[in-house]
């Protein structure tokens, strides 16, 4: 008996959905794709021939959901059609039309794709994704209701559509725009996608959460790896920065240690007296002004130790010319150095050779000098020796020994009294005391500009708060105005406004209320309650509940 029970459902599920197939094709369009289009009257012609519009689509969305995420809130005849459909579905068996598992999971791999995360799409609305809803709604200036609507869907699919477009073409699949439509194109691309990466229902043209899931995977694995490279390269690009400028640092003579591409303490006080020293602004950073007077600079000196080295570079002036140019590529040949221009490694190998030159050059003038003063001390005692030979002669050619008192003289000088050492002091200290007085008087003049600035800014200050207290008054006084007449709220009983026979609105004590907001709660009982909460400024509703 049960096997003919499910036998018996199984061929009626069939008999529907080959129906459907066969309106589909006499009526040129599906029932999903009339509930996309908000065509109503499609809709109606395939209730007349008594087919099922709650058979879902092949990933598992029924016509009530695709009106809902196709209803574009920036085209009001959009969402009105889109919501006309949306309650005429609910006419007829109101407990089928409802968000599924498809659309929630939707809702979440979008959510996710957008940067509002949500963890695994399992069709579940928990208090995260309605967390996540409603930080996007309060980020696009939407009704924070937390749930799925027609008042924000349309919108956070047109924007979805938009995001997995973008990714789609960075991945390869070009959708040729970004405009938020699934037009040709863009289906176009989403069934190459599915195909190539072997999705299920290869031949399925919109999205739903796997593709988006899958997408959103690929692309940020390929968005990482591009970080990764871009990150690396600028990381690169600084250090260079850095070597060249510890580099050529170290050519001007200051201490730097080690050369490693690393702003380090050593190379920060390099900096700042490099930049004292050419009158540019104390920071410690190579900023613009610092590496422009630093290419200069470093090109100068590269310049007259390349000429010290014998190369012909011409005028050492910071200039890169034709005889620079040559001569660094004649020096970076001659050293086996890959770059032929002025790089970190070129000015560390310079140096170097510069200082053993130095080295060698000093190396030359000591022997130079040693040998010099070895000639200097063999003739000195040369000199001696024939001295004392000539000296000896004297002495053997004298026959009598001379003797005989010299009387020495000891000039007895005075040092005489220093009459003007008084006099001198006195100057020395009416000077100190003039210097003291006009730098007081320095300061006192610095103090009383100082203090007349700081009352000028004080009354400026008065002026600008005054001003703002001014604005801050009239626009109190404007939002007050246009809260008596657009803001508050409407109590009381829930009326839905019919045309034709159709729902097209709902009213609250009177007021109306937008219909994407009605669709929700129809349909109601006649005894129920609700309160609908207005925007002060526009009047639009934030906030609208029953029960």
């Amino acid at each position: 008996m049960f096997t003919i029970l499910v036998i018996t459902m199984i061929k009626s599920y069939l008999f529907s959905v080959l129906i459907t197939l066969f309106a589909s094709t006499a009526y040129g369009k599906t029932p999903h794709d009339a509930a996309r289009d908000g065509d109503l009257d499609t809709l109606r012609q395939y209730r007349f021939e008594s087919n099922d519009l709650f058979l879902p689509d092949k990933r598992g969305f029924i016509p009530y959901e695709l009106a809902a995420l196709w209803a574009n809130p920036e085209d009001e005849e959009s969402l009105r059609q889109h919501v006309e459909v949306m309650l005429w579905l609910k006419e007829f068996k109101a407990e089928k039309h409802y968000y599924g598992e498809a659309s929630i999971q939707l809702i979440q791999a979008g959510l996710n794709a957008l940067g509002y995360p949500v963890g695994k799409p399992d069709g579940n609305l928990g208090n995260k994704t309605s967390k996540a809803i409603r930080e996007y709604q309060e980020e696009n200036d939407l009704a924070e209701t937390g749930k799925p609507g027609p008042q924000w869907l349309g919108l956070f699919y047109h924007d979805l559509i938009k995001d997995m477009q973008f990714k789609l073409t960075k991945l390869g699949f070009d959708t040729r725009g970004t405009d938020g439509l699934m037009g040709p194109k863009t289906r176009a691309a989403i069934l190459d996608y599915r195909k190539k990466n072997k999705l299920s229902d290869p031949d399925y043209a919109y999205l739903d959460s796997l593709i988006v899931g899958n997408i959103d995977y690929h692309y940020n694995k390929r968005n990482s790896r591009e970080q990764k490279a871009k990150a690396e390269k600028e990381r690169r690009a600084k250090s260079n920065k850095i070597r060249f400028a510890q580099a050529g640092l170290r050519l001007q003579g200051y201490r730097i240690g080690r050369i490693d591409g690393v702003i380090g303490p050593r190379t920060i006080d390099a900096l700042k007296k490099f930049q004292k020293k050419n009158r540019l602004p104390v920071t410690g950073d190579i900023d613009s002004k610092t590496q422009g007077k630093m290419d200069v600079v470093f090109l100068k000196d590269v310049q007259k130790k390349l000429a010290r080295l014998g190369y012909r570079v011409g005028k050492a002036d910071g200039k890169m010319g034709k005889r620079t140019l040559k001569a660094l590529s004649s020096y970076s040949k001659k050293h086996r150095l890959s770059a032929r221009q002025l790089t970190p490694d070129l000015m560390v190998s310079l140096n170097r050779s510069f200082n053993q030159k130095i080295e060698r050059d000093l190396s030359n003038a000591e022997k130079a000098q040693a040998r010099a003063e070895a000639k200097a001390r063999a003739a000195a005692a040369k000199a001696k020796k024939a001295a004392e030979a000539k000296s000896a002669a004297k002495a053997l050619a004298k026959k009598k020994p001379h003797t005989g008192k010299k009387t020495q003289v000891k000039s007895k000088t005075s040092s005489p009294q220093s009459s003007s050492y008084t006099l001198s002091e006195e100057r020395a200290k009416e000077a100190a005391r003039v210097k003291a007085l006009t730098l007081a008087a320095q300061q006192a003049e610095a103090e009383r500009k100082a203090q007349a600035r700081a009352a000028k800014i004080a009354r400026e200050n008065a002026k600008k708060l005054a001003a703002a207290r001014k604005k801050a008054q009239r626009q109190e006084k404007s939002y007050k105005n246009k809260r008596v007449v657009r803001g508050g709220k409407a109590k009381g009983r829930m009326n839905f406004n019919r045309s034709g026979g159709r729902v097209v609105g709902c009213s609250i004590a009177g007021r109306n209320i937008p219909i994407e907001w009605c669709e929700p709660f129809y349909p109601l009982p006649r005894n129920n309650h609700c309160e609908a909460t207005f925007k002060s400024s526009s009047g639009a509703v934030i906030n609208l509940w029953c029960k």
